[in-house]
């Protein structure tokens, strides 16, 4: 006996089990990773947003337009982050998921920095080392300009006494720390060895 087909149906009972079944899986899965994997609450739609959050507090914003809040309600730009008030950094890059890699840190009014093996926490001490070979370096502007730190010899997990290596402030004028001593008349010659190493000499360069 052949079976009917009606236009107004969803197709045979086959079918139409599949369907209602991948879209049972898809809300568990979307709803199981919303509430218990993330830690949100479950995703809300209202003027034309996907706003998620966590009890009353708005975590993550998507507008018609595209925009993306994270910690950011109506967001500005394509992209816009706040850690909400918290000092530290925002952004975190790692090859395979773990505590290490590189940072982005915006905490002040003409603040920017990019890290490495370093992360910045306010109430955890300042800058954190988390690379395990106890070295790192962030670079970035504040209110003197631009500063290169470096440093190595922090255990994982302790705070960095960041040391400045190069200083750019805004009228241009180039600091290397290293370079900084006591010379004759209060100046001397900055020389360039066969590695490439710039050093100070009040004689002059050989």
């Amino acid at each position: 006996m052949s079976r009917h087909h009606s236009d107004r149906g969803f197709g045979n009972r086959r079918s139409f089990l599949g369907v209602r079944k991948a879209h049972i899986s898809l809300f568990t899965v979307l709803l199981a990773v919303a509430v218990l994997g993330l830690g949100f609450g479950v995703p809300a739609h209202a003027a034309d947003k996907l706003i998620v959050k966590n009890g009353s507090t708005t975590k993550f914003v998507v507008t018609d337009t595209g925009a993306v809040g994270a910690g950011v309600t109506e967001p500005s730009y394509p992209f816009d982050l706040s850690s909400q008030g918290n000092m530290e950094s925002q952004m975190h890059f790692s090859l395979n998921g773990t505590d290490v890699g590189g940072w982005i840190t915006s905490v002040l009014d003409n603040n920017f920095f990019v890290s490495s093996g370093a992360e910045y926490n306010s109430s955890a001490g300042g800058w954190i080392q988390k690379s395990s070979d106890g070295k790192s370096v962030m670079a970035g502007s504040g209110g003197s300009g631009y500063t290169l730190y470096m440093q190595s010899g922090t255990s994982v997990g302790g705070a960095i006494s960041a040391v400045p290596r190069l200083k750019i402030d805004y009228s241009g004028n180039m600091t290397i720390p290293k370079l900084a001593g006591s010379y004759n008349n209060g100046s001397a010659y900055v020389c360039v060895n066969n590695s490439g190493q710039l050093y100070a000499s009040e004689t002059g360069c050989p």
